[in-house]
């Protein structure tokens, strides 16, 4: 079905005034031609219905269109006009499956689709209405934009079982990605969750001004979530890797909801020589290698802020990434900031490698919730190696880990300041199961001040062939296990 809607306004323009294009824009608002999809059937590209855009409308009709025939018929909407795919898809109130048997159409003009248009009586508040399944189409990506499709929105979709990407994103900028459910699929008669993986769930190749908010994206094969050279985007208040339903992070039949999980490789979110992105009260958790894996020269600026690493939405119970927090490749200038960062199996925050430099951890939980009161182990709070370097940590809680508070390796001129190691609210001990600070091997020039670092398992703050050219000053390092200080 195919509807025509105008809200031209019928304001008359005054004769003493020669209007100029800007005046004219203000007055004339743009149209808008609604398609919407009614059946769930896949309708080859020969049988798309004989439908002629013109700046009146439509010409012909159209009772039934597939999502395919919607695609195509969007391309024909003249430039300069808005398109919204809407569904209205009998299924008896619960969520409609459409199961394409090849790659659907690139959209390459700006689309709203729109899942949230379906009428749904069944089903889990949170998982989407309309569920577009690649099961039928091996090796195929889901929706594919091209940059032509800039300013596209794709809200309320599930998408799930596709061999290539999910949602797929070539070049489109200041899309938005809102209320969709990528990786997992709700069945309502059984009131089940089971992941059904795409092999990435939804990735940006370049493009920039991209919102991704309050979407799931979950059970993915690989990465959950790519950013590839994107940049000033915002993912915001979304579960990677976690289901708020799914309990301890397993769907029904016991396979973990995190991407890359059951294998152990691929991370939540992958952010890829992109730049001054904004990660901001997001749930990641469960996933294989990294919850968050920052990269390469090109990855500046980026902020991570005010998000849950390797917890459970609460942040009281560990859903544990590998590693929560990984910026390696030569990124730098990136801050993670107000986050918790506990409960990852291995490091909470690793900071690696040569050209890697000036990256801030400032306020951050590691090791603990957010409160304070509770100790979520990770292995090791901090660990900044293979030549990393200018590395600030300042202010952070870094206690409860299982082995050490901050490990470095092979690293210069890191800056360690006003750091709490080993202890949680009001002082109480929440110590690191052995050394609080530990410097080893090559770490030369760094700066230890004015920490406060007790109950630690062992020595409070320790060096091993590392003592020379690194500074320490007006630390107190009082009630550990050890020595307290041990410098060699």
């Amino acid at each position: 079905m195919i509807r025509w809607n105008s809200s031209r306004s019928g304001r008359r323009i005054s004769r003493h005034l020669r209007p100029t294009t800007e005046s004219l824009e203000g007055r004339l608002a743009l149209s808008t031609a609604f398609i919407t999809v009614t059946s769930a059937s896949d309708t080859p590209s020969s049988d798309v219905p004989a439908q002629v855009a013109t700046p009146g409308g439509f010409t012909g009709s159209a009772d039934v269109i597939s999502l395919r025939q919607a695609i195509q018929l969007a391309d024909a909407v003249p430039s300069g006009t808005s398109v919204q795919i809407d569904f209205n898809i009998p299924a008896g109130g619960a969520s409609p499956t459409l199961e394409p048997t090849s790659p659907l159409p690139t959209i390459t003009r700006p689309v709203t689709i729109d899942g949230l248009s379906q009428s749904q009586t069944m089903g889990l508040e949170g998982i989407e209405p309309v569920l577009l399944d690649g099961v039928s189409a091996p090796g195929a990506d889901g929706l594919v934009f091209s940059s032509g499709a800039s300013g596209s929105v794709v809200e309320g979709l599930g998408v799930t079982n596709f061999g290539g990407v999910g949602l797929h994103f070539e070049g489109a900028s200041n899309v938005q990605v809102v209320n969709d459910a990528v990786g997992f699929a709700y069945n309502a008669q059984l009131d089940t969750i089971h992941i059904a993986p795409n092999w990435y769930g939804v990735e940006f190749d370049g493009g920039s001004g991209e919102t991704i908010n309050n979407d799931v994206i979950s059970g993915n094969t690989i990465d959950g979530l790519r950013l590839i050279g994107t940049s000033n985007s915002t993912v915001e208040n979304t579960s990677i890797g976690s289901i708020d339903a799914a309990g301890f992070g397993y769907d029904s039949s016991g396979w973990s909801v995190g991407n890359g999980g059951e294998d152990h490789y691929g991370s939540g979110l992958y952010i890829d020589n992109g730049s001054y992105n904004t990660v901001t009260n997001d749930i990641i958790a469960n996933n294989g290698t990294y919850g968050i894996l920052i990269s390469g020269p090109s990855s500046l600026g980026n902020q991570v802020t005010n998000s849950k690493i390797g917890t459970d939405p609460t942040g009281y119970l560990a859903q544990p990434n590998m590693t929560g927090l990984e910026i390696n490749g030569g990124a730098s200038y990136n801050v993670a900031s107000n986050n918790v960062i506990s409960g990852n199996s291995w490091d909470g925050v690793e900071i690696s490698g040569s050209g890697t430099i000036e990256d801030e951890l400032i306020g951050n939980a590691i090791g603990m919730s957010a409160d304070l009161t509770t100790q979520i182990a990770n292995w090791n709070g901090i660990q900044i190696d293979n030549n990393a370097a200018y590395a600030f940590v300042y202010n952070n809680t870094i206690s409860g880990n299982s082995s050490d508070g901050v490990f470095l390796a092979q690293t210069q001129y890191d800056d360690l300041e006003e750091n709490q190691v080993g202890l949680g609210i009001y002082g109480t001990p929440a110590g690191n199961g052995n050394y609080g600070i530990i410097l080893v091997d090559g770490s030369v020039d760094n700066t230890i001040y004015n920490n406060n670092i007790q109950y630690n398992g062992w020595e409070g703050l320790i060096t091993v062939n590392a003592w020379w050219d690194n500074s320490f000053y007006y630390n107190n390092v009082v009630n550990n296990g050890g020595s307290n200080l041990h410098l060699g």
